[in-house]
C-alpha cells in the first residue's frame, strides 16, 4: 500500500482511497508503523497537497485525510519523528 505513494500518476480518486487506507492502518492499530510510512514520501505529498487551492471536493478530502494522518504520524514515538 506504501508503495503506491510513490506513484505519481494517481488520480485523485485513487489519492483518496490510498489517504484513507493508510489513515485507517496508521489509526485502527497500537503502534502503528510511523517509521515505515515516513520513509516513503508522504511529508513532500502532504506539502504538495496543501499549497493546492480549496477549489474542488477531492482537494478538500485529500487534505482532511492527510491532517488526520500527520496527527496519527505525530504520535509516534520520538525515535520515529
Amino acid at each position: 500500500m506504501l508503495n503506491r505513494l510513490l506513484d505519481s500518476t494517481l488520480s485523485s480518486n485513487d489519492m483518496i482511497i490510498l489517504l484513507l487506507a493508510i489513515r485507517k492502518a496508521i489509526s485502527s492499530v497500537e503502534e502503528p508503523p510511523v517509521s515505515e510510512i515516513l520513509k516513503t514520501n508522504i511529508l513532500s505529498i502532504m506539502s504538495q497537497l496543501f499549497t493546492q487551492p480549496d477549489t474542488h471536493e477531492d482537494i478538500r478530502t485529500m487534505k482532511l485525510e492527510g491532517l488526520w494522518i500527520l496527527t496519527n504520524l505525530a504520535y509516534g514515538s520520538e525515535e520515529d519523528i
